[in-house]
This record gives C-alpha cells, sequence and structure tokens, in this order.
C-alpha cells in the first residue's frame, strides 16, 4: 500500500469536466429564462395594446364592416395593430379580430371578440352664471324660523369612577353643531 497524497492528473480532469458542463448548462438556462421573460413581456404588452384598440372601437358610434389599422404612441413604439371588423349581427354585435404586430412583423398576438359599439356621451355645455343681484337695502335675517341641521350627535356621559370622584361629562353635540367632524 502507498501513502499517496492529493489527486492525480486524471481526476483534477474528470472535476473539470464536471464543473465545465454544470456551468455551461447554468448559462444555457439563464439565458433561456431571459429570453422567455422578454417574449412573456412582449405578448402581456401586445395584449393588453390589443383589447386597448378593442375598447377605442367598442367607443364609436357606429362599427362598420372593414379592415382597419394605425400605429400605437411613443411608449410602444414598433407595435402595430390591423382589425378586421365583421358585419352586425342580429344582436347588435361586432364580430372584431384584432392582431398586434412587433418586430417587424415577426411576432403577433391575436385578440377575437364581439363589439357592440355605443358612443360616449356628449359634454353638455357650460351653463352661463346668473348674473349677480343687488339688494335694494340692507335687509336682516330672519331669525323665526330656523333649519333643522342634518344630523344630531349625542355623546353619553361617561361613567362615573371608583374611588369617590364623578367623571366629567364628556361634551354633546346638539341641533346645527357637527360635534367637531366633517
Amino acid at each position: 500500500m502507498s501513502n499517496r497524497r492529493g489527486m492525480t492528473l486524471l481526476e483534477v480532469l474528470v472535476a473539470m469536466t464536471i464543473l465545465a458542463v454544470g456551468i455551461v448548462g447554468t448559462v444555457g438556462a439563464i439565458s433561456a429564462l431571459l429570453r422567455a421573460h422578454t417574449a412573456a413581456r412582449d405578448y402581456s404588452h401586445a395584449a393588453l395594446l390589443a383589447h386597448q384598440v378593442a375598447a377605442e372601437l367598442e367607443r364609436t358610434a357606429t362599427l362598420d364592416a372593414g379592415d382597419l389599422n394605425g400605429t400605437f404612441d411613443n411608449l410602444s413604439d414598433g407595435y402595430t395593430w390591423a382589425a378586421t371588423v365583421d358585419a352586425t349581427d342580429a344582436r347588435g354585435l361586432n364580430g372584431v379580430h384584432i392582431t398586434v404586430s412587433w418586430d417587424d412583423g415577426a411576432r403577433h398576438f391575436d385578440l377575437h371578440t364581439l363589439l357592440r359599439p355605443h358612443a360616449l356621451p356628449t359634454p353638455k355645455p357650460p351653463t352661463p352664471p346668473a348674473a349677480p343681484t343687488t339688494p335694494a337695502a340692507t335687509t336682516t335675517p330672519d331669525t323665526s324660523t330656523t333649519t333643522p341641521a342634518p344630523y344630531t350627535v349625542v355623546t353619553p356621559p361617561r361613567p362615573t369612577t371608583t374611588g369617590g370622584g364623578a367623571a366629567a361629562p364628556r361634551p354633546t353635540a346638539t341641533a346645527g353643531s357637527t360635534g367637531g367632524r366633517r
């Protein structure tokens, strides 16, 4: 029996090979995860944009059958959309196929939905303010009738304390006061 110390060259080479395979596998897995994350982010963004287009189409007063297309603002640069609108059915619904594309059309997200167009109500023009009126003479307010408060808050008094002394009663709010609350 020989009393040897350390490792042979063959053992070192086997250990280095196992370590190299493990490192290459780990780097490959991380790279695949980053690609999957980017693809998921892009598809999620495209789905959001497709629903945005559907919401915009639904807000129109009428939705005519045909093809539509467009681009998005600077936040979604590189994304484009195309929509095919079917004729209105007996229920008043339009079938709509929306495709959002990116990477120069290499990737796309499709949304198939039914829409019932309805226009948003038009805002009413503001009414001009009434002309101020000036009283002919100074009058004093009529105090014979009072308007009741919208609510009355009543707080019960505190119970008496043991030890001989009575606790001071809590203040109560009456009609016309808010009791410190608004």
